[in-house]
């Protein structure tokens, strides 16, 4: 009997950030380089979507009215099926505490808007990727 598993072409990347403009510059480049972008403007929507499509890598701002980023992190830590997927925190605010907490809550990296290009974010997340898919204990927090 032939296998009925469908294989995914293309990996999902969820962006859950309040800045459309954000959005937008990022999900471009995401889908230039070949990936499945899907979005939300709040953490509760964000959220929500990654129950539903359960995305390769989330992309996640902070500072959102409503559920921020840090309890979306918590929501997902909880949740045996969404836990491992690997968070990328981009936000504008470059302070220690936040970048502990985020790190302590599971995020991979920790990046400041302003200071990287979306064309690196997109090299990030395909690097990310690939070492999830090889060696998914070598991913870990950047507290610096």
């Amino acid at each position: 009997m032939p296998n009925k598993k469908r294989v995914k072409d293309k990996k999902i990347v969820c962006i859950i950030d309040d800045e459309s403009l954000i959005v937008e510059m990022y999900s471009v480049k995401l889908k230039i380089e070949g990936f499945d972008v899907i979005s939300a403007c709040d953490g509760e929507k964000g959220l929500e979507l990654i129950k539903e499509k359960k995305p390769e890598i989330i992309l996640l701002d902070l500072s959102m009215p409503g559920m921020d980023g840090f309890e979306v992190m918590k929501n997902l830590k909880k949740n045996k099926q969404l836990y491992k997927i690997p968070v990328i925190i981009l936000t504008n605010y470059d302070l220690p505490e936040m970048r502990k907490q985020a790190c302590e809550l599971g995020a991979l990296f920790f990046v400041v808007k302003a200071q990287h290009l979306p064309s690196d974010i997109a090299k990030m997340v395909k690097e990310i990727l690939a070492v999830k898919l090889k060696h998914p204990a070598n991913l870990t927090c950047n507290k610096e």
